[in-house]
């Protein structure tokens, strides 16, 4: 690992550690169940252009009352001086930490202005009094997700249907771009680092069971709330 990138993962430890990520899990979460919820009865073309844009705005107002709950990290919305779009972000003393949906875990957005301007790692009004870190003054941390996507049987056709279900996500990844932003110089899977915390998200419960079988817990999950194959 090079400096960069132990200084990212430092940093992330340091700011954004284990108690802040499985708290973002969490608050990443309701969002997609209240999206999924509160349009399931919509039809299929209004629902996929409903639901995105409910689920972004349920994300970030549940990411400010996130920021008010860690008095660390700040939260706001901030839109460039030529543009027409409002960016929310989270800020610490030294990551700027944006919340983005992709299409797979192993994808980065797509270039937008925000990022490669204001978190490209040049001026960023939160971070003037940052001491810059090899002409960086932060680094830009981005929290990526999307839907829960499974495959399932078709017993008429005998084919796999891909559905995607939209009340809970496949994934959340933190990934730090190198300052071109096509590659990462840091990436881990909430998912992976946190199991204990992503069952208790999907309603996985551990029975008890006599001290003679613990070796052997059994799970009971959640019963889905439904499956969707529509798009955002």
């Amino acid at each position: 690992m090079d400096r960069e990138a132990r200084r990212v993962k430092d940093a992330i430890a340091a700011e954004f550690g284990p108690e802040l990520q499985r708290d973002a899990m969490a608050h990443l979460w309701k969002p997609y169940e209240e999206a999924a919820k509160a349009t399931r009865d919509f039809d299929p073309a209004q629902r996929r252009k409903a639901y995105g844009h409910l689920r972004l705005a349920l994300t970030e107002q549940s990411f400010k009352l996130f920021c008010r709950k860690h008095p660390t990290l700040t939260g706001e919305d901030y839109r460039h001086d030529d543009g027409t779009y409002d960016y929310f972000t989270m800020a610490s003393a030294s990551l700027l930490i944006s919340i983005k949906a992709v299409t797979a875990p192993d994808r980065l957005p797509p270039p937008s202005l925000f990022r490669n301007t204001m978190a490209a790692g040049t001026n960023f009004h939160l971070f003037e009094d940052v001491a810059a870190v090899d002409g960086r003054k932060f680094f830009h941390v981005l929290l990526l997700h999307n839907c829960e996507r499974r495959l399932e049987l078709d017993e008429e056709t005998g084919e796999y249907r891909k559905l995607r279900v939209l009340s809970r996500p496949g994934f959340m990844m933190l990934k730090v771009p190198e300052r071109e932003g096509k590659e990462c110089i840091y990436r881990t899977s909430l998912f992976l680092d946190h199991p204990d915390m992503l069952a208790k998200l999907r309603g996985v419960v551990v029975e008890d069971v006599p001290d003679s079988k613990k070796n052997k817990p059994r799970a009971r999950p959640k019963k889905d709330e439904g499956l969707d194959t529509g798009s955002e």
